[in-house]
């Protein structure tokens, strides 16, 4: 795995680089996936996820991605995993070091997925006089423009009509005006959840790619030292065999002399 994982995972927990962080964290699963796949299923399972080694990749990835953001367990898991895979021995601080890195594993997690709670998109509409979220607070109920304006009507003739239609106006508009803030509020929370979901499919893909590229680089790297190795066997030994006939003929033309 990345030797200096702990080192960057600390510190971009330590400077609350939640963002560089949770990109790593998707890079150290995808090396993961590829190269010991029963781990990542096994990840899976424990979070209480359905999964097999014979569950396509992208699957296993999507289904990650999915639950990262509502499940505690696969965020503990993940942790411990990454710290396992990245376990540091033989020096003194070895044990702080390797707890150190699943503490910060799981605090960039919290931070960047656990605030994020599924809401309404109606959330505040309820907030409206005499509505819901059905109606954005005009139905006719008591509390509603429609409402007010019937009390104002018993309660004062056609001046207490208009000045009940007006508050209920401006009470509703208010609150329309906080609803759609909270609306956006949670809108720009769900987008900002999903771009980080994203941030970390993507890294968890570039993993396994970049595991991938470079196990075919290393197997090419060692056919060509074996080919290289074959080719110099075959120079020495062409060399030999030559020497060894330069030898002969001198040896014959010598004792031809003679």
């Amino acid at each position: 795995m990345n030797s200096q994982f702990h080192k960057f995972i600390a510190h971009y927990n330590n400077t609350s680089n939640n963002k560089a962080g949770n990109i790593m964290i998707g890079k150290e699963l995808g090396n993961i996936l590829y190269h010991h796949k029963n781990d990542f299923v096994s990840l899976l399972n424990e979070s209480g996820i359905s999964a097999s080694i014979n569950t396509p990749n992208q699957k296993l990835i999507d289904d990650y991605v999915d639950n990262i953001s509502n499940n505690k367990k696969l965020a503990v898991g993940t942790s411990i995993l990454l710290g396992l895979h990245n376990k540091q021995s033989g020096f003194p601080g070895a044990t702080a070091s390797n707890n150190n890195t699943i503490k910060s594993t799981f605090n960039i997690l919290k931070n960047t997925f656990a605030m994020h709670e599924k809401k309404s998109n109606a959330e505040g509409f309820s907030n409206a006089p005499g509505g819901d979220a059905s109606d954005g607070g005009a139905s006719d109920g008591g509390g509603s423009i429609l409402g007010q304006t019937a009390q104002g009507t018993a309660g004062g003739g056609v001046v207490g009509a208009i000045a009940g239609a007006i508050g209920g106006i401006a009470n509703f508009g208010a609150a329309s005006v906080n609803a759609k803030a909270k609306k956006a509020e949670a809108d720009n929370k769900i987008f900002d959840l999903l771009q980080k979901k994203s941030d970390l499919k993507n890294s968890i893909i570039s993993g396994v790619i970049g595991s991938a590229q470079a196990d075919k680089e290393a197997k090419a790297k060692a056919e060509e030292s074996k080919k290289k190795t074959l080719r110099v066997g075959l120079i020495i030994g062409g060399v030999v065999v030559g020497l060894v006939a330069i030898g002969l003929t001198v040896y014959f033309i010598r004792k031809k002399k003679k």
